[in-house]
């Protein structure tokens, strides 16, 4: 919201004082946000900034505002006892129940556990070992309520890390690294960190977001220390040694800008007028070869001219506070009749998942059986995203009840409606008409494909002889570039281990694959799969992220049933059809 203030009044004359807060969490608009702020601070003297945080590295920020200085206000803690590990463990999930456990056995009531682990398989492990050793100890330990907190969970069940224990009974729950800031969980007086998180990595060469796990920061270590020191004395387990933490840690998490994908960054700055990226202050700059890559990215999507300049079709873009590639699907969407739909879709694309999963496998089967049903009269997850939310919304007062039996996340449809409607407002606002009776025109499948290929032309693949990976179609010429500078970068991505990867398994048409199969006789692991639709996978997909995580999957995925679409939508030599048609030909046998 401040970043769209800043294209309106570009000198802040109408603001005496800005605070940003939780400075230290370093996300993409607060850095983008702090160096124009620095910048117009120093033409604007009247303008005051303050920026608030509770474990910021206050000489870096005071350095970079040129001197600021730097007022401390101290908070109401209380001492947290430090424990380390004398010597590195090997298995960080083994050791959070176990350490859990002994917690349980030896330390007096009242008193809380939180654990932190990386990611939901080690969190339901983890409590599945814990649950184990309350079972095996027959009796001798008291209660111990376990729950897991993370964001596929249902509601009503992450909402329980908030309900107090019954008398005799501790809590212990099991989150990602989201409980050290954005919950706060009381009665908490134990912490085990496994001194590990999970994030994400963008690899601008191989154009793929990596999921990694990595070690915390040292600042992060110690917010997990201060949970337990909210209400009362406490201890934190720390499951790695204290050579680690002081040789090993980074001292802070390396800033979102250094490892995300910089397109919309690019655009945002050149919205508001700022054309040499390399002069612009950065608190911890970006590489030069990332935002090249990022104007060969808008350059293929039409938003920037050969010198860098905006377009008009750039200057849209930039109206959405979305990624460009999203931007420029509502752009089109509008030309060929089907910007509602398309709306919807962007809307739920801008979520991380709109599904709650189950620990029971017979509950997973029928939770995607009923998705599938919503699924199977498209072409692919995006257009089911679409239909979900119409259903959604059609339901009226019975929404929670449609959630419910869809395995649906309200409280995330409610975000993706929100979302939509800033959408919506955007569109009229730069002039286009919204057909109020849209919603009630059957959805096309070529249009509202071929408006999703304008914006992720750069993601198709075709499927290999295997029947179950895909290899990624890009060109290796360069010439579409607006230089051909990254010609080595881009002829790279057509290496095999690059080029290839898989539909994951969330995906509706990994699901319709192996109902073929499974059709066919092959033993789906006893699964029942009941599809109305069972069709093999499809030979040309288009997918709208590409994640690595232990492999390298296609995230959001749509089948291509012509290959003329890719041709009609993508830049005018971006492929041609004979090159396009050759390279499919030649994976198709390779």
């Amino acid at each position: 919201m401040m970043l769209k203030e800043l294209i309106s009044d570009p000198e802040l004359h109408t603001v005496s004082a800005i605070m940003v807060d939780e400075a230290h969490e370093r996300s993409l608009n607060t850095d983008i946000l702090l160096g124009l702020l620095k910048d117009i601070s120093r033409r604007n003297k009247q303008l005051k900034v303050i920026v608030a945080s509770a474990t910021i590295n206050a000489d870096k920020f005071s350095n970079f505002f040129d001197g600021a200085p730097i007022f401390t206000v101290k908070g109401r803690v209380f001492p947290v006892d430090v424990s380390y590990l004398t010597e590195p463990m090997a298995d960080y999930v083994k050791a959070s129940a176990e350490s859990v456990l002994l917690l349980h056995a030896t330390r007096p009531l009242p008193g809380d556990i939180l654990v932190f682990l990386p990611g939901q398989d080690d969190i339901e492990n983890c409590a599945a070992a814990i649950r184990e050793g309350i079972v095996n100890a027959g009796g001798q330990l008291r209660p111990l309520m376990v729950l897991p907190i993370y964001s596929s969970l249902p509601p009503r069940e992450q909402r329980r890390i908030y309900e107090v224990p019954p008398p005799n009974t501790r809590k212990v729950v099991i989150a990602t690294n989201i409980a050290e800031t954005s919950i706060t969980i009381d009665g908490v007086v134990y912490v085990v960190d496994c001194g590990l998180c999970k994030q994400n990595y963008y690899n601008y060469k191989a154009m793929v977001e990596e999921l990694r796990v990595m070690p915390i920061s040292q600042a992060s270590a110690m917010q997990r220390t201060g949970r337990a020191g909210r209400t009362q004395k406490g201890e934190c387990y720390r499951l790695y040694t204290a050579y680690t933490f002081r040789n090993e840690l980074p001292q802070e998490t390396a800033p979102e800008i250094l490892r995300t994908c910089m397109s919309s960054v690019v655009l945002q700055l050149k919205a508001l007028g700022i054309d040499n990226l390399l002069q612009f202050e950065f608190i911890d700059a970006p590489s030069t070869a990332s935002l090249e890559r990022a104007l060969d990215h808008l350059y293929l999507l039409g938003g920037i001219k050969s010198d860098g300049r905006l377009t008009l079709t750039g200057r849209r873009m930039a109206e959405f506070p979305l990624d460009p590639s999203l931007s420029k699907c509502i752009l089109r969407a509008n030309a060929l009749g089907c910007l509602r739909h398309m709306s919807i879709a962007v809307a739920m694309l801008t979520l991380d998942s709109v599904f709650v999963t189950s620990r029971d496998a017979k509950e997973r089967a029928s939770m995607a059986s009923a998705r599938d049903m919503l699924f199977s009269a498209g072409n692919g997850d995006v257009m089911g995203y679409v239909r979900l939310m119409e259903e959604w919304m059609r339901a009226g007062p019975s929404m929670q009840e449609f959630c419910q039996s869809h395995s649906v996340n309200m409280k995330n449809l409610l975000q993706a409606r929100d979302v939509l409607d800033q959408i919506l407002k955007t569109c009229e606002r730069i002039g286009f008409d919204l057909p109020r009776g849209e919603e009630d025109i059957p959805l096309s499948m070529e249009t509202f494909t071929k408006a999703l290929l304008s914006g992720f032309f750069m993601n198709v693949a075709k499927l290999n002889v295997d029947c179950r990976t895909y290899l990624i179609v890009r060109p290796i010429d360069t010439s579409t570039s607006r230089s051909g500078s990254n010609h080595a970068n881009l002829g790279a991505l057509n290496a095999e281990e690059t080029a290839m990867a898989e539909l994951h398994p969330s995906s509706y048409l990994f699901r319709a694959g192996l109902a073929k199969q499974d059709e066919k006789g092959n033993n789906n692991g006893g699964m029942a799969l009941t599809s109305p639709i069972l069709r093999e996978r499809p030979q040309l997909v288009v997918f709208t992220q590409l994640r690595y995580t232990s492999k390298r999957y296609m995230m959001h995925v749509t089948a291509i049933p012509s290959v003329d679409w890719v041709l009609t939508m993508a830049p005018g030599n971006y492929f041609t059809k004979e090159e396009l048609e050759t390279k499919l030909r030649k994976r198709a046998h390779d």
